[in-house]
């Protein structure tokens, strides 16, 4: 307590029926460290004990002399208190479990390293809770995406923790090998810890309320579509949703499963494909769908719970030079029928030499 967040301030311990009472910093010893900090949620910290009454000097009956931990407990209702001694409210102790902490409430942001896009050298235990208002009273779901992360050596110790709220279940845990690209949940716990001043880092984290173009992403290949459907994503916006209902405007054309994604690489000649010929280019267009059924293949269908409209412009081969592209990809839209938003995913095309 006393402190400017969670994660310092004040110790006091509720003696229950002898109510609170403040922690002699004199006979602190080290082992309780990290046990206060684990009661409190912030596992494998590197707490820094605050001595003499750092923040504000108690007032409670009694101070007690030692937590009297060994280090291996969880929580401190497992340690062997001791209440007896002779300190004074002016030996209080404090702790500082993280270097730094932020809480955020908004629907959207970022959050980004030290002096970024510059590159931070300090040693660093940070913690940031994103806990979007909206979400208490909507059940809004929230997509994260690290969208920077510099690392300049990776046996460098430092790791980026992400769970779903300090007690939630973890959703990615990055130490040394690029992260995947974006995690979903009602809020987030992140946690960025780096142990050594030599080296260099920055990052920068971002989030937004969940839609469904994020469960969907669109290619182009030279003859047929490269379109895949995260159905972890999807079934965070639609729980019901039965994979085998996805299908262009031909029910036949579905995808194929690979781990929890969808893949849709039908020819541009098949499954309903509509081509416009342009003057450098051709413009190949097709429809995802969803039909609002509970069964695979359902007849009669009245009504769509949703419907993507899916682009390729892929260009023509005008002239014979050194290096060309004769299937650049000019770009790729996937257009959403509700409210027509346009989402363009660029992408990079192999040159190939003559």
């Amino acid at each position: 307590m006393n402190g400017p967040g969670p994660w310092k301030g004040d110790l006091m311990i509720n003696m229950y029926l002898d109510g609170w009472g403040g922690i002699c910093w004199k006979f602190w010893k080290t082992d309780a460290n990290e046990v206060v900090c684990k009661t409190i949620g912030y596992r494998t910290s590197t707490p820094l004990v605050l001595s003499n009454a750092y923040f504000v000097q108690g007032n409670t009956p009694k101070v007690i002399s030692d937590l009297g931990c060994a280090g291996w407990e969880d929580h401190i209702g497992q340690c062997n208190i001791q209440e007896s001694g002779s300190c004074m409210h002016t030996e209080d102790a404090g702790v500082r479990c993280v270097d730094c902490f932020e809480e955020v409430t908004t629907e959207s942001g970022q959050i980004t390293s030290k002096n970024y896009p510059s590159f931070f050298s300090d040693r660093k235990d940070c913690i940031f809770v994103i806990k979007p208002e909206k979400q208490i009273s909507t059940n809004t779901a929230y997509i994260l995406s690290i969208e920077d992360l510099r690392i300049q050596h990776f046996q460098d110790h430092r790791s980026i923790e992400i769970k779903e709220g300090i007690y939630g279940n973890a959703l990615q845990h990055v130490r040394y090998f690029p992260p995947i690209d974006m995690v979903v949940g009602k809020e987030f716990f992140i946690r960025y810890t780096k142990e050594n001043t030599k080296c260099n880092d920055r990052y920068r984290i971002t989030w937004k309320a969940l839609e469904r173009q994020d469960a969907i992403k669109i290619g182009c290949g030279h003859a047929s579509w490269d379109m895949a459907v995260n159905m972890t994503i999807m079934k965070k916006l639609y729980p019901d949703t039965i994979p085998e209902l996805i299908y262009f405007p031909d029910a036949s054309c579905t995808g194929v499963w690979r781990d929890d994604t969808i893949i849709f690489s039908h020819k541009y000649t098949e499954c309903g494909t509509q081509r416009e010929d342009k003057v450098n280019s051709v413009l190949y267009k097709n429809r995802l769908m969803y039909p609002e059924y509970s069964s695979p293949k359902p007849i009669g269908i009245r009504h769509f719970r949703w419907t993507i409209d899916v682009e390729c412009e892929l260009s023509k081969i005008d002239s014979a030079t050194a290096n060309f592209h004769p299937n650049e990809i000019f770009q790729q839209l996937l257009l959403s029928m509700e409210g027509w938003e346009m989402w363009t995913i660029p992408q990079d095309q192999e040159k190939k030499v003559l």
